[in-house]
């Protein structure tokens, strides 16, 4: 039986069985990038770049990943607040951001 503890902490059992799957799997996905961007958000950026002696161009790639998975994030967010990312303008973003890096990427011929 799938519970779900109401906010007095007594289980309630109304939650649709077939979001029990779903919804685990998300909170398994959104503790994988709490893990993945621990690193960066534990100390300054400042410090990060110093501590692994990036050059400019190893600084450009970390600030455009950086800027693509937080406007991502900012999408996933908008959706599960049954918002669309669209008329917010985070696709504009992510777009411009993905521009940034293919721009980096041929230029450079690396990413």
């Amino acid at each position: 039986e799938n519970k779900i503890m109401a906010e007095d902490h007594t289980p309630k059992t109304d939650f649709p069985s077939e979001l029990v799957a779903p919804v685990k799997t998300f909170q398994d996905s959104l503790n994988k990038v709490n893990e993945i961007f621990e690193p960066l958000h534990s100390q300054p950026l400042q410090d990060l770049v110093a501590k692994n002696e990036l050059d400019a161009l190893s600084k450009a790639k970390l600030d455009t990943v950086s800027a693509f998975a937080v406007n991502n994030l900012v999408w996933m967010w908008l959706r599960t607040k049954g918002e669309n990312p669209k008329d917010a303008g985070v696709l504009a973003e992510i777009n411009r951001v993905k521009t940034s890096m293919y721009e980096l990427a041929t230029r450079f011929h690396e990413f």
